[in-house]
């Protein structure tokens, strides 16, 4: 069979995304890959996020504004689920992420995670392209990124519907895997690299200009040689090893 794909870009996108959500039936999958964005309102939700002025209700209500539909998926009988790839430590996008999804739950979204180790060692089905992806009723729309590596922040520039049942098919068999390979958000929430509270410290970014960091790790040498702190940018994940 020809396979049927549409190529899609800007504003387009969005519009198809919010289009196909609001109009499924039955089921819905997303891979989450990327580990910060630059989109104008993540950078908004993630400031409020750190300075912890985000109420429940407050954030409930700007996700649904997002959607741009109120999604009940449970109410609509509709299957939700969701892969989201990490790596530790977090960064304050995924930290921010994990308090959205514990309210998204409640509409009916399940979300598990994956590391990025794990991920990449899945076998991947010929024909398919890995990328952040939604697959709705079977239309699987895939999302293209321009990334600033200097500012080290990603934004969604388009993507390509696909709406071939053979191609459709390796992507069921994908998700399958990543599902059955992934931890549940109640699972994940629990795991000690999670909940453990690191030293967040005052220190300037080289790569995206954040002044905070977690210590890592300390290394102590001998003599007068001083010690080796290993900081992890809490934006942009940058690693900063310092004597």
């Amino acid at each position: 069979m020809t396979e049927e794909a549409r190529e899609i870009a800007g504003k387009d996108f969005h519009e198809e995304l919010s289009s196909l959500l609001s109009g499924a039936k039955k089921r819905v999958f997303q891979l989450e890959m990327l580990e910060q964005y630059g989109q104008p309102f993540e950078k908004q939700f993630i400031e409020e996020f750190k300075k912890e002025s985000l109420d429940t209700g407050s954030l409930k209500e700007k996700l649904i504004a997002n959607y741009g539909f109120a999604p009940d998926w449970r109410g609509k009988k509709v299957e939700f689920s969701r892969v989201h790839i990490v790596s530790f430590p977090l960064t304050n996008f995924v930290r921010y992420r994990l308090e959205a999804y514990k309210i998204l739950e409640g509409l009916g979204e399940g979300t598990s995670f994956i590391e990025k180790q794990k991920f990449y060692q899945l076998p991947l089905p010929s024909g398919i392209e890995v990328s952040n992806f939604t697959d709705v009723d079977g239309a699987v729309l895939l999302q293209r990124n321009d990334i600033d590596k200097a500012k080290k922040e990603c934004r969604v520039s388009g993507g390509k519907l696909i709406q071939d049942p053979d191609v459709y098919e390796k992507y069921e068999t994908f998700e399958k895997r990543l599902l059955g390979s992934s931890i549940q958000l109640e699972e994940f929430v629990d795991d000690p690299r999670v909940k453990l509270k690191l030293a967040t410290v005052h220190h300037v970014c080289k790569e995206c200009g954040s002044t905070e960091a977690l210590v890592v790790k300390e290394w102590w040498t001998r003599g007068d040689e001083g010690n080796i702190q290993l900081f992890k940018c809490v934006d942009c994940g940058a690693s900063i090893r310092e004597w």
